[in-house]
């Protein structure tokens, strides 16, 4: 009952379950951190949604580069600490998201050198975020692991 494939071999279903979950709880904690931003700077600085979503992605995605500043000294030493929170997130986000995409391609690569029915099958469910077509993946057997070939 195989869906996926990493370096070390078949993964399970529950695996990618608890892939399916890590990728949620980084988009929780992505919203999570602009409500933050929003309640805290509009509450402190008076700025409306926009101005406090937008604050807080710069914060998030720059580290701090942007044409909003904080006024008081509260709001200041709060935005140090927040925007390496943010920097956290977002990192944890985008990393998440990069080893799904890949995990994703490697089961792609799995299914293409397949002899199996249904690999095939998962073939060409896991090909479809791919600008690839399925005979462009037969020849990659080299990328999978040695006890796979």
């Amino acid at each position: 009952m195989s869906s996926s494939v990493s370096a070390t071999g078949i993964d399970t279903v529950e695996d990618a379950r608890e892939s399916n979950d890590l990728i949620i709880q980084c988009c929780l904690a992505f919203f999570a951190y602009l409500l933050l931003g929003y309640v805290f700077f509009n509450f402190t600085e008076g700025w409306g949604l926009l101005d406090c979503v937008y604050f807080s992605v710069a914060m998030m995605l720059t580290l701090g580069i942007s044409d909003l500043t904080p006024s008081t000294e509260n709001s200041r030493a709060f935005t140090a600490f927040f925007a390496l929170a943010g920097f956290a997130v977002a990192s944890a986000l985008i990393g998440t998201l990069a080893h799904k995409w890949f995990h994703r391609q490697a089961s792609c690569i799995y299914a293409a050198k397949s002899e199996h029915a249904a690999d095939r099958r998962m073939l060409s469910c896991a090909c479809i975020s791919t600008d690839l077509p399925i005979e462009a993946l037969k020849g990659h057997h080299k990328l999978l692991p040695s006890r796979q070939r």
